[in-house]
């Protein structure tokens, strides 16, 4: 598949992963509940002229904690991705990875071999980067495709050992939340900022501006230094490490908030979403 067909396929399999995560709550924007089933199982295949039926599940094979560091203990030959944001990799990372992100994915960042193992990993077991990256390397020609679907963060529960990167980030527990009802009612008073910046089904709220976390690391002076702001991504998983990253750059803390929930709990909420594109400065 030419590398313009698997960029198209990227949106594709973000939507289908979304839909079936909103289906799953019971959030689908103005659906009855047979209608919401529907939509999110026609959107779960990937678009492709040749789909069937095998083709609309994950086609990547798991790997579990205990599989990956037996594998590293034992030094197999493999290539382990981490498929984050680059502000996350340069924070940490899983020994030995290497960083491609979703775009940048692509057969020059892939091993020629297209035999040889390839693990994706993203932060946690509902992270769609990893998924996004292994389905492309399967469109790619790559058979030995795993994803390691607990993520780091499962890594690091078990304390297993990780390699820092050169981001340093300031140590801090305390973060400004305002939920969905709080930041209508005070609206004019903050800026919005969608750091998760996908362009689908979902929408984003009203006026949001775009800067997304697969480019924050240079995209970040785009959002005001001296006005209140929210932040929102999916879920609010996210978050917490792009205002770390803001107050090491000097915004202050206290004009720093996310919401609570992000983007799922606004929709279940009862609140609207423009499925326009969103606002970018």
């Amino acid at each position: 598949m030419k590398q313009s067909s698997i960029r198209r396929c990227i949106p594709c399999v973000m939507v289908r992963y979304l839909l079936l995560s909103l289906m799953a709550m019971g959030v689908l924007l103005s659906c009855s509940p047979d209608k919401a089933e529907k939509d999110a199982l026609d959107s779960a295949r990937l678009t492709r002229e040749e789909s069937d039926d095998s083709q609309s599940r994950w086609r990547f094979r798991e790997i579990k904690t205990e599989q990956l560091h037996a594998m590293m203990q034992a030094k197999e030959p493999f290539l382990l991705v981490d498929s984050l944001p680059p502000i996350f990799f340069q924070v940490d990372h899983l020994p030995g990875a290497v960083n491609i992100p979703i775009n940048k994915l692509s057969a020059a960042t892939l091993p020629v071999d297209k035999g040889k193992k390839i693990v994706f990993y993203g932060l946690f077991n509902e992270s769609y980067f990893p998924k996004i990256n292994a389905e492309n390397a399967i469109d790619l020609g790559h058979t030995e495709v795993f994803v390691y679907e607990q993520g780091i963060r499962e890594w690091k529960k078990r304390l297993l050992p990780l390699e820092k990167g050169t981001l340093s980030l300031p140590n801090r527990t305390n973060f400004n939340v305002i939920t969905p009802a709080e930041l209508v009612s005070s609206r004019s008073n903050f800026t919005v900022i969608d750091i998760l910046g996908l362009e689908s089904k979902l929408g984003k709220i009203n006026g949001a501006i775009t800067v997304e976390m697969i480019h924050f690391l240079t995209d970040y002076t785009k959002i005001p230094r001296n006005k209140k702001v929210v932040l929102y991504s999916l879920k609010a998983r996210i978050e917490r490490l792009a205002i770390l990253f803001l107050i090491s750059k000097g915004y202050r803390a206290e004009n720093l908030h996310y919401l609570k929930g992000g983007l799922m709990y606004w929709i279940k909420s009862g609140y609207p979403v423009d499925n326009t594109k969103g606002t970018k400065p």
